[in-house]
């Protein structure tokens, strides 16, 4: 009877999470704090964002291959990159907060944008050229919203927090409230909460790593282990990170995932590293969170191509049976169409653009 207990412990567990071990090689260090960091913007083998090296915020560039780090000009915020610009807020000499937009290929800086609202927080950009933000109202709580430059709409979430990290199919978007800690899964399709958690970090240190993953640092002093949770707010698995000499606060990982930017624990102030993070996305892969480039071949005629995984996203082109494409991507969850259930794949065909395809109708190779 004791074995079958145990067997039927084992039998109705729904996840069984093991701890894996991962070393990121060190590649170089600097006396650059980033912790208050929101946002970041890859840009040519280095990243800008805004950091503290003494008493000044000012704009920064970090070098990926060594973590060598050149300092710019004070801002107020680094707020994310419009139109392939980087957008500043700075504080004149009479202490009134301006926009900017700098070139991040020879950092010249322009007039900023003349929008209509407020932006107290960082950007992050949505499809067909919107952006989510948010402002702090009279109530001294921030409240998220959508905008479009174009038009000058703007579309309140019906939530407090603010938005964080946006996953790259535009499906989820972290919300996180910097008084509770509380984070909320929104479905940007739903318009509603998939799911919630809780952390003690600042906003802006929790993100997604994947259209179906995100990351989540250790809750307390002297935790060693970073928790992985899907797009539905479970636990689908955890790491230990090991850094030669440095005990890691938050990271930033490149768009490829082989290179990260890390907050980490220095004598005084936290301190900026730069690590290989190639063995953390081999594992990534090997778990599934993060989906291989393939090739497949459609199974059917007048497959839709659409510019998001989603019904209600414009058409770009069709797909017809026997078509061979490059799979790029895939969608952070599976969505039930009739009776079909399956991932949006990101798709390129040879002669035609990149877009998304639903995954019933492609055979993965």
């Amino acid at each position: 009877m004791k074995r079958l207990g145990i067997l039927l412990v084992v039998l109705c567990s729904p996840w069984i999470v093991w701890t894996q071990q991962i070393d990121l090689p060190l590649l170089g260090r600097a006396s650059l704090n980033i912790f208050s960091a929101m946002t970041f913007y890859e840009h040519e083998g280095s990243l800008l964002t805004d950091g503290i090296s003494q008493t000044r915020n000012r704009l920064v560039r970090i070098g990926l291959g060594r973590g060598q780090v050149t300092e710019y000009f004070d801002v107020h915020r680094f707020l994310g990159a419009v139109d392939k610009r980087i957008l500043v807020s700075t504080v004149d000499r009479d202490h009134i907060l301006k926009l900017r937009f700098v070139d991040p290929s020879t950092l010249a800086g322009s007039r900023g944008p003349d929008w209509k609202i407020s932006v107290d927080w960082a950007l992050l950009e949505g499809p067909k050229g919107t952006f989510y933000c948010a402002q702090l109202d009279n109530r001294g709580i921030y409240a998220p919203y959508r905008f479009d430059p174009g038009d000058g709409s703007q579309e309140w979430l019906n939530i407090e927090g603010v938005p964080t990290s946006l996953t790259a199919d535009s499906l989820h978007l972290l919300i996180q409230s910097p008084d509770s800690g509380e984070i909320f899964i929104w479905s940007t399709e739903e318009q509603a909460v998939r799911a919630r958690l809780r952390s003690s970090d600042p906003a802006g240190q929790v993100r997604f790593l994947t259209n179906s993953v995100l990351l989540l640092p250790p809750q307390y002093a002297g935790q060693e282990l970073w928790r992985l949770y899907n797009v539905e707010g479970s636990h689908v698995g955890e790491v230990r990170f090991r850094i030669p000499g440095a005990d890691p606060l938050f990271f930033w990982f490149t768009a490829d995932l082989r290179r990260a930017v890390v907050c980490i624990r220095g004598q005084v102030n936290p301190e900026t590293a730069v690590v290989n993070s190639e063995g953390f996305r081999h594992w990534l892969q090997r778990e599934g969170h993060l989906f291989t480039a393939t090739r497949g071949v459609l199974n059917d005629n007048r497959v839709r191509v659409r510019a998001f995984p989603t019904l209600r996203a414009e058409i770009l082109d069709h797909l017809e049976k026997g078509d061979r494409v490059e799979v790029l991507d895939r969608s952070g969850r599976r969505e039930r169409i009739g009776e079909m259930s399956d991932y949006w794949y990101l798709v390129r065909k040879e002669d035609g653009p990149v877009g998304w395809s639903y995954g019933h109708f492609i055979d993965l190779q």
